[in-house]
């Protein structure tokens, strides 16, 4: 995609976010945010059989915050929470291209952070239930 195609999607996610409620019954939930700028989002992820089943934030900030976290809600999907897990910026840079991450890295990767974490976290709680037979 050239830049003109990335800010065009960029747009179109923001103005008409996918994904973008909250999951009271969500199996893993994270928030985040970025000091300094007010950008926050919480991510949800529902899981099921070790798999996303959906994934959907709330949140609010700048359009490469809220953009990004709607395009990766998308992409999740399917994928396998250690898949999640192990995401890395190298994802958002072939969402939104190098360029762009490098310009505002901190506003591109805040929901890519905030899912990671949260399936971080799930997977977490599964170790420690499976330490205390279910006690933790």
């Amino acid at each position: 995609m050239d830049r003109s195609e990335i800010l065009e999607l960029l747009l179109d996610h923001y103005h008409n976010p996918r994904n973008k409620e909250e999951t009271p019954d969500a199996s893993a939930t994270w928030h985040g945010g970025v000091p300094g700028c007010g950008d926050v989002i919480t991510a949800y992820l529902t899981i099921a059989d070790n798999r996303v089943q959906r994934a959907t934030f709330t949140g609010e900030g700048c359009t490469i915050s809220q953009a990004a976290a709607s395009l990766l809600s998308e992409q999740l999907v399917g994928q396998s929470v250690d898949a999640v897990a192990e995401l890395n910026q190298a994802v958002i840079v072939e969402m939104l291209g190098q360029d762009l991450v490098q310009t505002r890295p901190r506003c591109a990767t805040l929901g890519l952070d905030a899912f990671r974490a949260a399936a971080q976290e799930f997977l977490r709680h599964q170790r420690l239930n499976a330490l205390t037979g279910g006690q933790g």
